[in-house]
């Protein structure tokens, strides 16, 4: 009786194994993604924590470099309220930059500059509830 139950205990969990190996790969290619990519191109938008601004930008390719431009806007209700963005990225010469930037109930536009590497974007809600980071995210 023991080799019976022992067998079918076996038998039930490698079939589980084998039917969770098979769906990890489809969740992974059904998980939804941020950054949207074309040939030299990629797409993002980023909500702040509380979702009352975003940041929406481009990285692009252009004569062999790599720009970056964006919209940062921000919908709160008053001058109290706003949304935050803080970029960093590296400069053709190699330089480190961290810029922050804010928008109260508005667009705030980026033209375009260059970046070389590690290009990385955060978001932030500050309002009458205090202020509130959201996570870092790498774009390039």
């Amino acid at each position: 009786m023991n080799k019976i139950r022992n067998l079918a205990v076996s038998v039930v969990l490698t079939g589980s194994a084998v039917a969770g190996l098979t769906a990890a790969p489809a969740a992974a290619e059904a998980a939804p993604s941020s950054v949207a990519k074309t040939s030299a191109t990629y797409s993002f938008t980023f909500w702040s924590p509380n979702k009352e601004g975003y940041f929406k930008g481009t990285v692009y390719r252009k004569g062999g470099r790599h720009y970056f431009k964006g919209t940062l806007w921000d919908g709160g209700p008053g001058p109290q309220d706003f949304t935050r963005v803080r970029f960093r990225y590296f400069d053709e010469f190699g330089e480190s930059h961290l810029e922050t930037h804010k928008v109260v109930s508005g667009t705030k536009h980026f033209g375009p500059f260059r970046i070389t590497r590690d290009f990385d974007i955060r978001l932030c809600d500050i309002g009458k509830l205090g202020t509130v980071w959201g996570s870092r995210h790498d774009v390039f």
